[in-house]
């Protein structure tokens, strides 16, 4: 199994927006985004989505205020990167852990603020 899912470059923007349904059909009827996923939040929010605008992965996703800097890597070993960025001065955020989706994801936020979430895909999901 490859360390990252079919499609998808090494690092991808994640950006925290207010609203990621209004962000979402922005996206696609200006940039004619195509949507890979979405994770449903409460009620009719979108807490997720991930789409491919030509040739590169684009992250939308709603989180708390004070972040507004995250990426989203896929490393073959993500414990060895984590345990590099930790090393190297970066906060821990989510350790690494199985996601139901099939990553294994951790996140730390480097000295300059930017949030790092580090994944390796370790198995199929939802048949993918």
């Amino acid at each position: 199994m490859r360390y990252k899912p079919d499609g998808f470059t090494s690092l991808a923007p994640y950006a925290l927006v207010a609203d990621v349904r209004a962000a979402l059909a922005f996206v696609e009827a200006v940039f004619d985004a195509a949507v890979i996923d979405t994770l449903p939040g409460e009620g009719d929010t979108l807490r997720h989505a991930a789409v491919r605008i030509d040739d590169t992965v684009l992250m939308l996703g709603q989180m708390p205020p004070g972040q507004p800097i995250n990426l989203h890597l896929y490393a073959p070993d993500v414990d060895a990167v984590f345990a590099r960025a930790v090393a190297a001065g970066g906060t821990p955020v989510e350790e690494p852990a199985l996601q139901f989706y099939g990553d294994r994801r951790g996140a730390v936020t480097d000295p300059a603020g930017i949030t790092w979430w580090i994944a390796t895909r370790t198995e199929a999901a939802n048949g993918a």
